[in-house]
């Protein structure tokens, strides 16, 4: 699993942002090309699969530093049947 973090310096919503917006702000910001990111993969990093968000939906467990848990990766992947070993 992994993560990132995001910040702006205005108070545009990262998340609402057009592809055509976030193809404009690189193009004024970046010389070359990027390998990862443009307008249209920028959209779907904001957006979770159906596995994570019915996981989320049925999660009842606040984290703190008196609850904390041990997380891992189970090992699935999108082609596996749950409960298959």
């Amino acid at each position: 699993e992994w993560g990132w973090q995001l910040a702006l310096s205005d108070d545009s919503l990262p998340s609402k942002m057009s592809a055509e917006e976030v193809d404009k702000r690189i193009s004024e910001r970046i010389t070359g090309e990027l390998k990862f990111l443009d307008g249209e993969s920028w959209q779907g990093l904001f957006s979770l699969s159906k596995k994570h968000r019915q996981t989320l939906k049925e999660e009842t467990i606040v984290m703190t530093k008196g609850t904390h848990r041990f997380m891992h990766n189970t090992g699935l992947t999108v082609a596996e049947k749950e409960g298959a070993k």
